[in-house]
């Protein structure tokens, strides 16, 4: 009779632990921290306005700063605005899906607007429809098979591509002004990687990348 019950206690405590994990697992904690960037990859002050579950759940004052802990993973819907004006110019809003413990998420401060306790300025940043970026890739091996570039933003999910000419020479008709990890690659390898930096004028510039001398 004792080792019955012994038994059935044991079952029982098992299921309720496996139930406990379960819901644990299922319901684990997340972590978000967000940055904004202006030029050249300076930090913008932003605060959270809002920060809510795609649910309905609003877990807005669980943030410190741009920093909050203890997050239900899950999708989220965010509302921010700058921390060191008292105006709605700059807000900004979208959605994340927060499924790590130490997650990041970098958003870039519209470069259109200049704001500061002075006001709020447009900029004009057209470019010139003639505005050409053309650069030189150094010791490409002659007679390799084609050759691309690609310009991978270091504060943005965004990346831009480009095929190199024959000569080594390559050219972009919009600016890149960021800060970009720049890899060289033919079909099924990588020749070379590198991080570069462009400057933010609106101007024709020109660059070059370098890839390891052939020996």
């Amino acid at each position: 009779m004792f080792l019955k019950s012994s038994l059935a206690a044991s079952f029982l405590f098992s299921l309720a632990f496996a139930a406990v994990f379960c819901s644990r697992a299922d319901g684990r904690d997340c972590g978000l921290s967000i940055s904004v960037l202006g030029e050249a990859d300076s930090v913008v002050p932003y605060r959270i306005q809002s920060f809510k579950s795609t649910a309905g759940q609003d877990v807005t004052t669980r943030f410190r700063g741009l920093r909050a802990e203890m997050l239900p993973c899950g999708t989220y819907t965010y509302e921010l605005s700058r921390s060191d004006v008292g105006s709605t110019a700059g807000q900004m809003s979208g959605v994340v899906v927060v499924e790590d413990m130490h997650q990041r998420l970098t958003l870039k401060a519209d470069r259109t607007l200049m704001i500061s306790p002075q006001g709020v300025f447009a900029i004009d940043r057209t470019r010139s429809t003639s505005y050409v970026l053309r650069g030189v890739l150094k010791n490409l091996p002659a007679g390799t098979g084609p050759t691309w570039i690609r310009f991978i933003t270091i504060a943005a999910n965004s990346a831009r591509e480009v095929e190199v000419n024959d000569d080594g020479t390559f050219e972009l008709y919009s600016p890149l002004p960021d800060a970009y990890a720049v890899l060289v690659f033919q079909p099924g390898r990588l020749l070379a990687a590198q991080y570069l930096v462009l400057s933010p004028q609106l101007k024709p510039d020109s660059i070059e990348i370098h890839l390891p001398a052939v020996q």
